[in-house]
């Protein structure tokens, strides 16, 4: 059936018209180069010459497409889902082992529990950082309020106190990464920003969807990220000689170190937009569990196929050239006998 499937939708263009471009535009280059140096050394002679041609401009070919990484590629690095951990709510907690610290994952059971870590409004009120400040804990500009009937005054600051009230620690992170560093999150765990989780983000609200946990990715509402591992890292204020260093150590590192990274998200409470009006903003649902997506990174594979076709191409021409360089030692030995006789 899945055959006949795939012949259905087979059309001729551009599926059938692309391939029988490809082939004789392929015929007509490369049987024209054969044709012209076979009509002029022969056959058996001007194959070889044009085969261990082709195969030499297949090597260069295939080695700019391995140092770029374009052409023919393999799979690209990405993030594969290795748990997903349900946390415990206020039923749970008491009669059942649950959260991170019962996780599949063990690197994912020395990270500090959502419950054991403050929330960011209240970490940034009892701070000193007057930027965090400024942004999560100040009052609403009155400019905004201006014009505005009490009402609708009222609902504004009651959502501009909820926006803050209910900041991440990773959105404050992008803010304040000196005041988000100041906390524990387990023994090799970093607290990721908003802009350093985008792809980890985008890659666990897919898999909580696709898992069922969430009919859409309007039920939930990413809370942090942290991630545990990796490559080395520059420290906040590098110098040139910690770049020369961590350049050196990269280079120098031969496996890729394990680089895990857990997303927690939480389910929100349903609520409907009003027609005409920006849709409300995401309240959590404090009774629901928080979700931890934990998943390591996979480096893939894009440059394993344009190297293995170099590697194959320079094979099959060195074996090409070779016989060429022993046809015409034989053939210059050949003339020598001839002419001493």
């Amino acid at each position: 059936m899945s055959v006949a499937l795939t012949l259905a939708g087979i059309s001729w263009d551009p599926t059938v018209r692309g391939i029988m471009v490809v082939l004789v535009g392929s015929s007509v280059l490369m049987g024209s180069v054969w044709l012209l140096v076979s009509t002029n050394v022969g056959v058996r002679l001007g194959t070889l010459i044009a085969l261990s041609g082709f195969f030499g401009w297949i090597f260069i070919m295939a080695v700019v497409w391995w140092i770029y990484g374009i052409g023919w590629q393999g799979l690209p690095p990405s993030w594969q889902t290795l748990d997903i951990n349900v946390g415990c709510t206020s039923q749970t907690v008491q009669t059942a082992d649950c959260g991170t610290a019962v996780s599949a994952v063990d690197e994912a059971r020395r990270l500090t529990a959502p419950d054991k870590l403050p929330a960011a409004y209240d970490l940034v009120t009892t701070s000193d950082d007057a930027v965090a400040k400024k942004e999560y804990a100040s009052p609403i500009d009155p400019a905004k309020l201006e014009g505005l009937a009490p009402a609708q005054a009222a609902a504004l600051t009651a959502d501009w106190n909820s926006r803050n009230k209910n900041t991440t620690l990773s959105e404050l992170a992008a803010i304040s990464p000196s005041l988000a560093r100041s906390l524990d999150y387990g023994k090799g765990w970093r607290l990721l920003n908003t802009a350093q989780s985008g792809e980890a983000v985008s890659t666990a609200s897919a898999h909580v969807v696709e898992e069922g946990y969430f009919a859409d990715a309007t039920g939930f509402k990413v809370l942090n990220s942290f991630d545990l591992g990796g490559k080395v890292r520059l420290n906040a204020n590098p110098t040139r000689g910690d770049r020369i260093v961590r350049e050196l150590r990269i280079a120098t590192q031969i496996f890729s170190p394990p680089h895990y990274t857990v997303v927690q998200v939480r389910a929100v409470v349903p609520q409907t937009a009003a027609p005409g009006e920006a849709p409300p903003r995401p309240v959590l649902d404090q009774n629901s569990p928080i979700i931890s997506v934990v998943m390591e990174r996979d480096l893939g594979n894009k440059r394993l196929y344009p190297f293995l076709t170099a590697l194959g191409s320079l094979l099959l021409f060195i074996v090409t050239a070779t016989m060429l360089h022993y046809r015409d030692k034989e053939a210059m030995a050949r003339r020598a006998a001839a002419g001493t006789r």
